[in-house]
């Protein structure tokens, strides 16, 4: 539309610069389900530790 308008000239288009600097990144955020899992997950290790030493988990405040 620039170009057809007379906005932007031929010679305008024979470069380009693009900036590819900024991309994507791969970034979550906590979901319920995730802090869920990584709840349970502490709690079963903390779980197996105390089963290592003898005591009992369902037993301890």
């Amino acid at each position: 539309m620039a170009h057809a308008t007379g906005a932007l000239k031929t010679d305008d288009m024979a470069r380009v610069t693009v900036d590819t600097t900024v991309q994507p990144k791969d970034i979550t955020f906590p979901t319920d389900a995730k802090l869920k899992r990584a709840s349970q997950a502490k709690l079963a290790k903390g779980a197996m530790h105390l089963l290592e030493r003898g005591t009992d988990p369902a037993e301890t405040d």
